[in-house]
């Protein structure tokens, strides 16, 4: 949708849908989220038979209601960003986050504050918010928005003669 409404030279248009699909995939993933904190120790039961894996998987499900929303709202931005034609700011902010977010607060949770499987995820939902937060910021400078307007300047000025195009190799 968004790509189609650059495209189109209507990227209000494409900052609505991403605002509505935010607050729709937000929603959902709410909801999803509150029945895991609801019937994650019962859902855990089909993980395994001891009460020590139903315990820390009721609580792992649990905790994965954290990162629903965050994860949600970071894919819906990145596809937003790659679909208006900016493919490097997803790609830097996964590089980024990864080291900054993924690994420090695994580390910081799981290792350094000893709290074990439950700090993994807590770390992985920090992750999770810490991309959505770049993706909003870059998606909300609106940068984005003039990357189809360079493109569509620089095609207007090939076909009028005014820009020659490299060729490809052997074309």
């Amino acid at each position: 949708v968004v790509g189609q409404a650059v495209g189109a030279g209507r990227p209000d248009i494409a900052a609505l849908a991403v605002r509505r699909t935010l607050g729709w995939s937000t929603a959902f993933m709410v909801a999803l989220g509150l029945s895991f904190v609801a019937f994650g120790p019962v859902m855990a039961t089909i993980f395994g038979a001891t009460p020590e894996v139903i315990a820390l998987a009721g609580v792992v499900l649990q905790l994965s209601a954290l990162e629903h929303p965050l994860m949600s709202a970071t894919m819906i931005l990145s596809g937003a960003l790659r679909g208006a034609g900016d493919t490097r700011s997803p790609f830097w902010v996964v590089v980024w986050a990864t080291f900054l977010f993924r690994f420090g607060a695994v580390y910081l949770f799981a290792i350094t504050l000893g709290w074990g499987l439950p700090g993994i995820w807590i770390g992985t939902a920090v992750d999770w918010g810490g991309r959505a937060i770049m993706l909003w910021v870059i998606f909300r400078r609106g940068a984005w928005r003039a990357i189809h307007a360079r493109e569509r300047a620089l095609l207007d000025a090939e076909a009028a003669g005014e820009l020659e195009m490299p060729q490809a190799a052997g074309g």
